[in-house]
Parts: C-alpha cells; sequence; structure tokens
C-alpha cells in the first residue's frame, strides 16, 4: 500500500480510510462488502 501511495500521492486519504473500514469489519459475504461500498 506505501507503494502505490507513493506512486498516487492523491490517493493517500481515500486508501487509508478504506482500509481502515476493511480492516475494523467482519464481512461474511461479499453481499456484506457491497452494502458497505
Amino acid at each position: 500500500m506505501d507503494d502505490f501511495i507513493r506512486k498516487y500521492p492523491n490517493s493517500e486519504s481515500s486508501l487509508k480510510s478504506w482500509f481502515k473500514i476493511v480492516k475494523n469489519t467482519n464481512f461474511n459475504d461479499f453481499n456484506d462488502l457491497r452494502k458497505v461500498f
């Protein structure tokens, strides 16, 4: 992820927000994921 952020610095805040949500959420299936995103 750090490599991606270095290559695309404008993505940092969005990517880190996404990562925090995904890391702290227990998705049981793809539908759960779709509900959040």
